[in-house]
C-alpha cells in the first residue's frame, strides 16, 4: 500500500487539491492507519488556518438532537394500541387462558392418542380384505362342489 506524504495531507488539509484527489485521500483515510496519524498531524500544524467554530455550537446541536427525539417520541405516541406489540402479547396470553379452560387442548391430545392407536393398529388395506374375500369365496365354492 503507496502511503500519501505529509506534504500531501497538507495541501488537503488547507484545501489545495482538486474533487478528485479528495476523494481519493479520504478512501485511503477509512484503510490506513498511518496516513491518519499524517493527517492529524496536518491538522494540528495548520489549525490557524482552518474556519473557526462558533463557542455555540454545542448547544445548537443538541437543541437539533432533542428537537428530533421529540417528534420520534411524539409519533411513537400517536401509533394505535392494537399496533403495539404489548396488545398482541396480551390477546395470545388471554386466548390461551380460555382455550385452556375451556378444554380444548385435552381435547387435542385425545385426538392425538387416537392417531397414535390407529398408527399402531393398522386397519387392513383395501387389497388385503379383497383377497381374503376372494379366498373365502373360492372355499366356499369347493366345498359345494365336494358336497355334490
Amino acid at each position: 500500500m503507496s502511503h500519501i506524504k505529509y506534504e500531501q495531507w497538507v495541501a488537503y488539509v488547507v484545501d489545495d487539491v482538486d474533487e478528485a484527489m479528495r476523494r481519493a485521500y479520504e478512501q485511503h483515510l477509512s484503510v490506513c492507519d498511518e496516513c491518519l496519524d499524517l493527517y492529524m498531524q496536518a491538522i494540528e500544524s495548520n489549525a490557524d488556518m482552518l474556519p473557526k467554530l462558533a463557542d455555540d455550537i454545542t448547544d445548537k446541536v443538541m437543541e437539533n438532537v432533542k428537537k428530533r427525539t421529540k417528534s420520534k417520541q411524539n409519533e411513537q405516541k400517536t401509533q394505535p394500541i392494537y399496533q403495539k406489540s404489548f396488545f398482541h402479547y396480551v390477546i395470545a396470553a388471554a386466548m390461551t387462558l380460555i382455550l385452556m379452560s375451556s378444554g380444548i387442548f385435552g381435547q387435542l391430545t385425545q385426538v392425538a392418542s387416537n392417531i397414535e392407536q390407529k398408527a399402531e393398529n393398522p386397519n387392513p388395506s383395501l387389497t388385503e380384505e379383497l383377497l381374503d374375500k376372494t379366498l373365502s369365496f373360492i372355499q366356499v365354492m369347493e366345498r359345494n362342489k365336494e358336497a355334490k
